[in-house]
């Protein structure tokens, strides 16, 4: 880079300065030619003592150079599709991904076992008539043949390598010199005992997994198991049904929002444009819930209004003439969704709230609807159905010569049990009800349990840690 300078003065400063560029501009031209890269300029006019302008114009310059020319070869669409293709076929095939091809393996394994047992058969006959093996063979495929065709869907023990593995071995040593037996059906029948037991293992193992997977993930609040309170009272009182069930099982998945927090105090930085932070602690939130319950039937009324006496129980401390009094509201632990979510997480109930809706219908708890009553079995007549007036003309007559009553009376059936015993109490069909839960840890549990490692692996999470 140059630097190229030049200073006119004029009774004018519009003049000094036009000046004083066009002769720098010129000093440019003429020391690196007409290509140039002006990389800066810059004027400063003065008022010198005689009242004259001097003006001094600045340029920063340097040669230009072209950039080198950029080939672009021609487009070629086929370009690396050789190489992609001897790539594809220099890599291994998995042949038990596609079903023709897993067709393929097993027709080529069946030949060659086919032809290896007729090789062993040549070298060593075999007495059909004599051989246990031959006999349990015989007997696998008339129970395999009896089966009907649709009992079950063809088990694939292509797919694992497993699997593979383990079929050949069960179809090598699952019935004793099955390799020499010559006749085709008991090879067939060989092979078919062997898929029957390996897909026995299978079914076994998947049966396992359900066990596991279909256990009861369905939200529950419940008390300590040690707790003598409330539905563990005796007698435990309107809260009987929550015994049964040990607490409340919401039977719709209900809402639950949670929240994580971590608390940060903010100082000022002095002549700063941003504020820092001091962190404080961290803290799981109130824990919200709402959930549906309903009740079709006397026996899903009185959980329901158990459900509602127990959370209305929950919030209040022990007093009075408790055996516990003084004692702050019970624990609650709630368990659901998974060891991973809710693992009997302990907290207390600091609100629930419940609207009685007057759109839906009511039932009774605590009393079935009519007590077992037939109304029309305590009526006193008789039907036949020839007649459809002969009841009532029995009845008639009935008066007056058999039953030996004076005319104007009336036989008197006895009066219906009164619906509705046990003084009911009506819930509604539906329910929508909210909870508000305040997580607990004790100071033991924060200091001595507590890791970031354990929580973040999920151990403590099982451990009922929030």
């Amino acid at each position: 880079m140059s630097t190229f300078s030049s200073t006119v003065t004029a009774s004018d400063a519009n003049t000094a300065q036009n000046l004083a560029e066009t002769d720098a501009r010129a000093q440019v031209a003429a020391s690196l030619g007409g290509d140039v890269v002006i990389i800066s300029s810059f004027t400063n006019t003065e008022v010198d003592a005689t009242g004259g302008y001097t003006s001094t114009f600045t340029i920063d310059a340097e040669p230009f150079v072209a950039p080198p020319a950029v080939v672009i070869p021609p487009y070629n669409e086929f370009a690396g599709v050789d190489a992609a293709v001897a790539a594809q076929a220099a890599t291994p095939v998995d042949t038990f991904l596609d079903p023709q091809q897993r067709a393929e393996a097993r027709d080529a394994a069946l030949a060659e076992a086919s032809a290896e047992a007729n090789a062993a058969s040549a070298a060593d006959p075999v007495d059909a008539a004599n051989d246990q093996s031959l006999q349990d063979q015989e007997a696998a495929r008339q129970f395999a043949a009896a089966q009907p065709t649709t009992s079950a869907a063809p088990v694939n023990i292509f797919l694992d390598p497993q699997q593979r593995a383990e079929a050949a071995q069960i179809a090598a040593a699952s019935v004793p010199g099955a390799n020499t037996v010559q006749d085709p059906q008991q090879r067939a029948a060989a092979q078919a005992q062997a898929g029957t037991m390996l897909a026995q293992r299978q079914a076994t193992l998947e049966a396992q997994r359900k066990m596991t997977n279909n256990g009861d993930w369905r939200v529950r609040l419940s008390l300590a198991p040690s707790a003598t309170y409330l539905y563990n009272a005796s007698p435990p009182g309107i809260l009987a049904p929550l015994a049964n069930t040990g607490g409340v099982i919401f039977p719709y998945t209900p809402k639950i929002d949670i929240n994580y927090k971590a608390e940060y105090s903010p100082y000022a930085l002095t002549h700063s444009n941003y504020k820092g932070y001091f962190y404080q602690s961290s803290y799981t939130d109130a824990v919200n819930m709402s959930a549906t319950f309903t009740a079709q039937d006397s026996a899903e009324a009185t959980y329901l209004l158990a459900v509602i006496h127990f959370f209305r129980s929950v919030t209040k401390m022990f007093y009075g003439q408790d055996a516990e009094r003084g004692a702050p509201p019970p624990l609650v632990f709630l368990t659901g969704l998974g060891q991973y979510q809710f693992s009997a997480h302990p907290c207390v109930v600091s609100s629930f709230s419940y609207s009685l809706p007057a759109d839906v219908d009511y039932i009774r708890a605590r009393s079935v609807n009519i007590n077992g009553t037939n109304l029309l079995s305590r009526r006193d007549r008789q039907n036949l159905p020839t007649n459809p007036i002969s009841s009532a003309v029995n009845r008639l007559a009935n008066l007056f010569s058999s039953q030996g009553i004076s005319k104007g009376a009336m036989s008197s059936p006895n009066a219906p049990a009164t619906l509705g015993k046990n003084e009911p109490t009506y819930v509604p069909t539906k329910l929508e009800i909210s909870l508000v839960l305040l997580p607990i840890q004790t100071r033991s549990q924060v200091s001595q349990q507590f890791s970031v490692k354990g929580f973040a692996n999920g151990d403590l999470i099982k451990g009922g840690f929030w």
